[in-house]
Parts: C-alpha cells; structure tokens; sequence
C-alpha cells in the first residue's frame, strides 16, 4: 500500500471518461460499496469461498468513528470463464470490444490518464475504453465487491500486497503469459512485490519513495527558515514545526499527521529492519509503534499538528481536502510523487521535497524506493490480449509517457525515464532530483508479505484509540502488532 506508499492523491469525485467511439456507462457507486458489512452475506448468496476481511471539519475532539478500511480478499476467487462461443480473441474496428479501466487518483491525474486512454483509442480503434477513477478511500472497498460478484474492471491498478494477494487468490492473470506485454524493461527488483513463483500478477507504473514535502510560501510568510533538513532529528522536526504554527495564522500548522506516509520509514530507522519478513511475521517492536504514536500526540499537544479531532476526519482524504491541500499545513509526509496532486490542490508551485527526520538520527536509515503503483490485469476478462495491448502502452510507449511523465512515479523503463526529461515542468523535476538524491542512502524495500494490505486499517484504528486517549498507548502499540500479525497469519491459510 497500500496503499503501504499511500500514493492516494485524490477527490472524493467519481468521474467517467468515455471513449470516442463508445458509449460510455458511467458505473454508479454500488449499495454494497456504501455498506461493506453486507460483503459476507454477498459473499455467500454467491457461493464463493471467500471471507472478507476489514476497512464538517471541526477541532472539537470528538469520539471518531470507525474508519472507512480496505478490505483484501483472502482465499481463492475462481476466474470467470465465459461459454466458448463467447471468447473473443481479437478486436477490430468491425467488431470492437470495450475494456473497463479503473485507478485512484485525483483530477489531474485523471485527466491525464484520460488523454493517454483516448491516444491509444485512436490507435487502437477495435478497443474502447470505459474509464473510472475513484478516491483511494473508496477504492479498494469497491473492487473487493467486484472481484466477489465477478465484475472486475478488465485493467486496473494496485499497490503494495494487493498484487500478490489477488493473484495468489486467482483474480489476476499472469502477465507473463500474455503476447503483447514487453516486461523486459523492468528488472525483477521492480516487480518483486506483484511476483510470486514466477508468476508476474502487475507492472510497476514507476518508482517512488517516502518524502516531506514542505510548502515553502508558508514557511517564508512565517518568517523561518527550513534548518538543516538532511540530518535533523525527529525532535528538531517537532521544534521546527510547532515555530509555524506559532507563526502562522490560527488554524495553520506546522505538519498535516498521515501516519501510513512515514510509519514503515520509522519502523527501519528505529529496528533496522523491515516491519515485516517475507514469510509473513511481523517484524517491528510493540515498543517503536509506542514511541511513533507517542511522537504523534506530541506534536497535537504542543499545536505543531492538528488535534485528534481533524486528524481522524482527513486521515484519508484527498489532497484537495488536506490542510496542506488547502494552504493550511506547512509540511506532510508523503510518497515522492504525491508533490504533483499537493501542489495542484494548494495551488503553488513553491514546494520542495525533503528527507524526512531520523535519516542520520539513528543507526539505520529509513527511506526504500518502493514501486508506486501497479498496473494489473483481472482473470475475468475476455479480452486478455486487448488488456495486455492496453497495459504495454501504458507503460512503455514514449508519447504515453510524456503525458502521463511522473505522476505515477518515476518510471522503471530506462529509455522512457530519460526520454522525458525535456517534457518536465519545476515540480516534476523537483520529484526526480529528490529520487536521484536518496537512492544513495535509501535502504532495501521492506518485505510485503501477503496479509500486510491491512496495514493502513490497524495504523488508523490503533492511532485513533491512542490519540483519542480511548486505548493506552502501549496497548494501541500492543494491539497494532497483534492485529498485524492475525492479518498476515490469515493470509497465509
């Protein structure tokens, strides 16, 4: 992610885009997508062996309500053959066939996959295209529902374990056994986390890594000056962040609090190893998830972040409704490519991007490279070679890539990479000077068991319970690796 790279930079719009030549039906958000308890009963009016698993701003701290949490499929999900006089193995302008693509994203990144959707539309005219995006917060949810009911998208996109989780369940081709997909552009480092046995189950839209985007108007209206940023301490963050907000009008700050941005980064500086093994066990200490939660309440307590209140409410929203979105926030952690969406929402180019705190704080640094996102492909499609034709260009044709260039990380393909470099504006340049810079000193990917898509889920509902003073925050430390480890646990049954 998992969104582990919490790479979701969206709205909470759901926008259609519909294809030249087809007519587009603009898939409305589903009951059971609204009311994700009834996913079991779903579940079994179907007959699938498949057990689901879970996910007005104010500053009052209220009580927060269970958070909307991304539910992974455990299980096996048997791909929907359709009667042989069904299969189509061809698209012509004739005869064409229609793919359903689906992403998060926001609208930047939307009209941008759009653009890239409709070129190859019109090189491609036997293949329409019915084109979905969604906030990340409803993302997952729905293509759970999906996959259950057997109306998955044809081409979608995942990130962290989802790859590995779906395909493991039979949800997902193996893109090695398509015509029409090149993978050889991308070493198998950059696919090792939608790899299993071989079996490719999604391609790397680009590379990424955890980051601090700082928004410079804010720091130059308070009067300060970013101190040392590659090598300050988590407490020189703190200081630093509470002088904004102190300096800034009230309702700004000096940090917007997205745990699931930096917890893994804080996991490998404070243990020196991944949160989690590759055989599924977690790895980080009762004691780390402790003193990061800690940390956090911290910052609410001295005004260098927003209370409980706000943070439970945006922890999930999209960069249009973050304080930071809103010229409300100074910093936020994020991964590399969020700079794009954040700096479209606050509408300012005047943005850097920094090492987080820690990096030289402790034995070990923190910060992986991490792949952004994946491109995947459902088991239940009928059109497999029009969907790897779809996914190839994607990923490695140069005019795509010039549209779509770093939204999506920075890419894998080397020719594309360095055929973009002309095409880039100031933030976009920004984000690949920032990748080149910590790939010196950033540490291995962590492991992405199966299992650990449940991450975001337990690190909002144990925060929550800690900052609202509902659970003691040993206990929220105690209950994150517990539940973490029952996740990774049911995964692997």
């Amino acid at each position: 992610m998992t969104n582990l790279n919490g790479d979701g930079y969206v709205t909470e719009t759901n926008t259609t885009y519909t294809a030249p030549v087809a007519e587009t039906v603009v898939p409305e958000r589903s009951f059971l997508s609204r009311f994700w308890w009834l996913l079991p009963l779903l579940a079994l009016l179907i007959a699938l062996p498949f057990i689901l698993r879970g996910c007005n701003r104010t500053e009052t701290p209220v009580t927060p309500a269970a958070p909307a949490t991304p539910v992974a499929p455990i299980g096996t999900v048997e791909p929907t053959a359709p009667a042989e006089d069904d299969v189509i193995h061809g698209c012509t302008e004739a005869d064409p066939c229609t793919l359903r693509v689906r992403w998060w994203g926001g609208d930047a990144r939307g009209q941008d996959t759009m653009a890239v959707l409709d070129l190859f539309h019109e090189r491609n005219p036997g293949i329409n295209i019915e084109a979905n995006w969604t906030s990340f917060g409803e993302y997952y949810d729905q293509l759970t529902v999906e996959t259950v009911a057997g109306t998955q998208p044809d081409v979608f996109t995942l990130d962290r374990a989802w790859p590995i989780e779906l395909g493991n369940g039979g949800a997902l081709l193996d893109l090695t056994q398509l015509h029409g997909l090149d993978l050889s552009p991308f070493p198998a480092s950059a696919l090792s986390n939608s790899t299993v046995d071989g079996r490719v189950y999604g391609v790397t839209t680009g590379g990424n890594a955890t980051a601090l985007l700082i928004n410079k108007d804010i720091i130059d209206a308070a009067g300060l000056t970013l101190p040392d940023t590659d090598h300050w301490t988590w407490e020189e963050f703190a200081d630093f962040a509470q002088q904004v907000s102190e300096n800034t009008p009230d309702g700004t700050f000096g940090v917007e609090v997205r745990p699931h941005a930096f917890l893994l980064a804080y996991i490998n500086q404070r243990d020196g190893i991944g949160a989690f093994t590759a055989d599924g066990h977690v790895n980080a200490s009762p004691e780390t998830i402790a003193d990061f939660y800690n940390m956090i309440i911290d910052w609410q307590n001295r005004g260098a972040a927003p209370n409980a209140a706000t943070t439970s409410e945006l922890i999930q929203a999209g960069p249009e409704e973050q304080l930071f979105g809103q010229g409300l926030a100074a910093m936020t952690f994020t991964p590399s490519n969020g700079i794009i969406a954040s700096a479209a929402a606050a509408g300012t180019d005047n943005m850097v991007l920094v090492r987080i705190p820690g990096e030289t704080e402790f034995n070990n640094p923190g910060i992986t490279v991490l792949a952004s996102m994946f491109w995947a492909i459902s088991s239940q499609t009928r059109y497999p070679e029009a969907a790897a034709a779809l996914v190839n260009f994607l990923v490695n044709d140069p005019d795509a890539a010039e549209i779509i260039r770093v939204d999506r990380g920075v890419p894998v393909n080397e020719t594309i990479a360095s055929g973009l470099i002309p095409y880039l504006n100031p933030l976009q340049i920004e984000q690949v000077d920032y990748m080149n810079n910590i790939a010196q000193h950033a540490v291995p990917g962590p492991s992405l068991p199966a299992g650990s898509a449940e991450f975001e889920a337990i690190t909002f509902r144990t925060l929550e319970g800690a900052m609202f003073g509902t659970t003691p925050v040993n206990q929220a430390a105690q209950d994150w690796v517990t539940q973490m480890q029952t996740a990774l646990n049911d995964a692997r049954q």
